[in-house]
């Protein structure tokens, strides 16, 4: 019936916000699938790496920083139509900054 419609939308509402942030976000993400790895304990190396590992690290931020205004930008553009799905911003935010969060989380552990 009518309230199993409303479910299966608000359920393919979270679907598509999760899959779309988080596609959104691994795209780019990709430049920095290969990190710089230096030896514990090997200084030379360390000092051979260090600028191309802060450059890695700062084009990193930048991203993940980039990500977090496409959250703003999620909430002014999708947040009214999701709504008619019967998603509250609150909800759509939270899936989307979800998305973001596990797309990131491997990238900085």
């Amino acid at each position: 019936g009518r309230e199993d419609d409303v479910s299966f939308m608000r359920s393919m509402g979270y679907w598509f916000g999760w899959n779309t942030v988080g596609s959104m976000a691994s795209l780019a993400l990709a430049p920095y699938n290969e990190s710089v790895e230096v030896p514990n304990g090997d200084a030379m190396a360390f000092s051979r790496y260090g600028p191309r590992i802060k450059k890695h690290l700062e084009g990193l931020a930048d991203v993940v920083q980039s990500l977090l205004h496409e959250l703003e930008c999620e909430e002014h553009h999708y947040s009214g139509a999701l709504d008619v799905l019967g998603l509250t911003t609150s909800d759509h935010l939270s899936v989307a900054l979800g998305a973001v969060c596990a797309t990131v989380q491997p990238y900085i552990c």
